[in-house]
């Protein structure tokens, strides 16, 4: 008589990424470090506006975590793919877990002038984090099968965008069980889970890639690649219009719910939840279907959706109208990037993914360049003009790519060539 083993992971597609024990340890790697970065913003940026009472001292400590962003993943990319990236992702996280842990004591000594030790650490954690997200991009590839990276990226999107949606609840109930030093220690704790799975992988790594060539020779060989390639070049130049174009309407948010929907900060708070439903809905839609082939013709219409939804958003004066949009704009946000990030994984080269996937996360920052004009236009005009303007410019860049590169509407992922295969 035959016995059945109960499975670890239930046969359901929408997580079948989970049942590869390395993935499984990379997300709950992924997990904790996401929790653990999203409830350290909130913490840091209540406790740096309760000491100083100024937004120009949260405006610095917030643009120092960007800045590095806005460059040095290209860095970070080169040294994904010269370095083994398991070594990579535990020697930043580790250096996380070390920054915190300063930050937290010197917080809890009552140091003087505690908003530069913020202002500093969050440069330095910008700076890290720069070299760290390239590797965990690329070490994806490495540890799911072809068949589940669809299904791995959306899940690890689900992750960061869940984290971001709990970060105020937790972050708050740390502020009022301890306080703001030892709310430091906590995130500090939760990145070394994060070094404990990673060192738990079994990896195989044939090593760093030997080369001659520097840094810079290194950059330029990648951006060459992705000139040849139209595919990439087209994936790039989308995602590139959505973070210009597109991106500005979640800092519009506030004035939004104030001036056009007159609904207030609670309002605005149900407007910022109904965005994180969809965020992670859109994640677990995107696993549900990663085995879908037709990769490109889905670009293209998580592309359209998003900026038809935008559209109708920025024209909304119902608020209940308002956060049924905010929801699906958030759905195909999060979906467009997903595909978007699956494509370049698939089509990359292996030893040059770290250096494509570096200049993904580069776009991801382009946003706030996007965001000054439109943020002119919308003093002169409303935000709803503005938002409209920004979608209709991302529309139109969707269109022309999919006019001027046709092997990207083309495009399955059986597509992808044998010289350049999915590590597993």
């Amino acid at each position: 008589m035959k016995t059945t083993r109960r499975r670890l992971i239930p046969d359901i597609k929408t997580f079948s990424a989970l049942s590869e024990a390395n993935y499984r340890l990379l997300w709950l790697s992924q997990a904790s470090s996401s929790i653990g970065r999203s409830m350290r913003v909130f913490i840091r940026g209540y406790f740096v506006y309760q000491i100083t009472n100024s937004t120009v001292w949260l405006g610095a400590v917030n643009a120092s975590l960007a800045f590095p962003m806005l460059f040095l993943p290209f860095v970070g990319g080169v040294l994904a793919d010269r370095m083994d990236r398991k070594k990579l992702l535990v020697i930043t996280e580790s250096a996380l877990v070390l920054l915190w842990i300063v930050v937290s004591i010197a917080i809890l000594a009552g140091l003087p002038k505690i908003e530069w030790v913020l202002v500093v650490s969050s440069l330095i954690s910008g700076t890290v984090q720069s070299f760290g997200r390239p590797a965990h991009q690329v070490v994806i590839p490495n540890v799911v099968s072809k068949e589940n990276l669809m299904n791995a990226i959306a899940l690890d999107t689900t992750i960061q965008r869940g984290a971001t949606v709990l970060a105020p609840t937790l972050g708050g109930l740390l502020l009022v069980i301890i306080s703001p030093g030892a709310g430091f220690l906590v995130t500090a704790a939760l990145q070394g889970v994060a070094v404990i799975c990673l060192l738990l992988m079994k990896w195989s790594s044939e090593g760093p890639i030997q080369t001659r060539q520097s840094t810079f020779g290194s950059l330029l060989e990648g951006f060459h690649y992705m000139r040849k390639d139209m595919i990439i070049l087209g994936v790039v130049a989308m995602g590139a219009s959505s973070s210009l174009f597109a991106g500005a309407y979640g800092s519009f948010l506030p004035a939004f719910a104030k001036d056009t929907l007159h609904v207030g900060s609670q309002g605005l708070g149900l407007l910022l939840t109904a965005g994180g439903v969809g965020a992670v809905t859109g994640g677990l839609v995107m696993a549900s279907i990663g085995g879908f082939k037709h990769k490109g013709a889905l670009q293209l219409a998580a592309g359209m959706s998003y900026a038809v939804l935008l559209l109708m958003l920025a024209q909304s004066t119902s608020f209940s109208l308002s956060l049924v949009l905010m929801g699906l704009v958030s759905v195909m946000t999060v979906s467009f990037g997903t595909v978007n990030d699956t494509i370049l994984q698939l089509i990359a080269p292996d030893q040059l993914r770290g250096r494509i996937m570096g200049v993904r996360l580069v776009i991801h920052g382009l946003a706030p360049f996007g965001l000054l004009p439109m943020g002119i236009l919308a003093q002169a005009f409303g935000v709803p003009f503005a938002v409209t303007l920004g979608a209709a410019l991302y529309a139109t860049a969707i269109v022309l790519v999919a006019l001027i590169i046709p092997q990207l509407r083309n495009y399955t992922w059986e597509d992808k060539p044998a010289s350049s295969p999915v590590q597993t």
